[in-house]
């Protein structure tokens, strides 16, 4: 029998996957589920980690955006003392 490999996980559209960190280690920062998902055409890595709020548990998600350092280059934006939009004049409304 041959030895295959499986193809890496490839999201579709607004779907994706989250399973448990394998590998975490104890007492370490990981998180205890590491997931993808596919937004806009863009693979979005994120990680969760479970928490206990006595009411039960609870997850914090951080996302590791693709664009981030991409947005952050966009700013600060050069801002303007033109308005965003022209306003008609009170003489040219009828009434």
């Amino acid at each position: 029998m041959e030895n295959q490999k499986k193809a890496p996980f490839v999201p579709l559209e607004m779907k994706g996957r989250m399973t448990k960190n394998t590998y975490k280690k104890q007492g370490s920062t990981e998180p205890d589920w590491k997931g993808s998902f596919m937004y806009k055409g863009e693979t979005i890595t994120f990680g969760a980690w479970e928490n206990d709020a006595g009411y039960g548990p609870y997850y914090n998600i951080k996302l590791n955006d693709p664009n981030w350092n991409k947005q952050q280059q966009q700013y600060p934006k050069e801002v303007t003392d033109k308005p965003a939009k022209s306003y008609p004049k009170d003489s040219d409304v009828p009434f």
